[in-house]
């Protein structure tokens, strides 16, 4: 009897500092993004259950239910997650009940819109710009290269370690298999996969 009871003290006490934590993420996340000059948008409840670092210049809209870190998952360090809106103007859109894993970077220079009920595996890296220029004679200057938006659409599904590059647009309810490397648009509905990523896959719907 005793000892049960210490086991219900042990696994609440346990669960309060879990939600400390979080709740500790979550403001040093915001405290970030203001001092970078941007902010974090919020229209609901979002889950930080590893560290996120905010330090871009831009906005970051989070909306209802979005969870970021899964704390069973995989990671390297923290698992901490770069959401990073660099230029004044830049946004990061994650949609409702989205579940993003340990690890994901997205660093956008201009917008990364992610819609919602999508599926983000470990150590997925998402860019709009090429951060360089292709010319060697203006590659070590300030420029970021080619900027171009990246879309993810609703229910999509991002295998872990995928890179999403500048310019794409995922459909919806698509799959990007693991260890991608997205660098053209894949439609709706496929399964994708390989480097670059190719539809393998059509019609996962039927």
């Amino acid at each position: 009897m005793a000892s049960s009871i210490w086991l219900h003290f042990i696994r609440r006490l346990g669960k309060r500092r879990r939600r400390i934590q979080k709740s500790r993420w979550a403001r040093q996340a915001r405290w970030q993004s203001a001092m970078a000059g941007g902010s974090i948008a919020q229209s609901g409840r979002v889950h930080y259950n590893v560290p996120v670092r905010c330090d871009g210049a831009g906005t970051v809209r989070l909306e209802t239910d979005v969870t970021l870190g899964y704390g069973a998952g995989p990671r390297y360090g923290n698992g901490e997650i770069l959401l990073q809106a660099r230029s004044n103007d830049a946004v990061i859109t994650i949609g409702s009940r989205t579940v993003a894993n340990n690890n994901l970077q997205i660093i956008a220079n201009r917008s990364v819109r992610i819609g919602t009920e999508c599926l983000i595996g470990e150590l997925v890296s998402i860019y709009d710009s090429d951060f360089h220029e292709t010319n060697p004679l203006e590659r070590m200057g300030e420029s970021d290269g080619k900027v171009s938006e990246v879309v993810i659409g609703n229910n999509v599904w991002i295998g872990s370690r995928s890179i999403i590059l500048k310019g794409t647009t995922i459909g919806d309810n698509t799959v990007i298999a693991a260890g991608s490397i997205v660098a053209k648009s894949i439609p709706a509905n496929v399964i994708a996969g390989g480097n670059p990523a190719k539809v393998i896959k059509e019609k996962i719907t039927e």
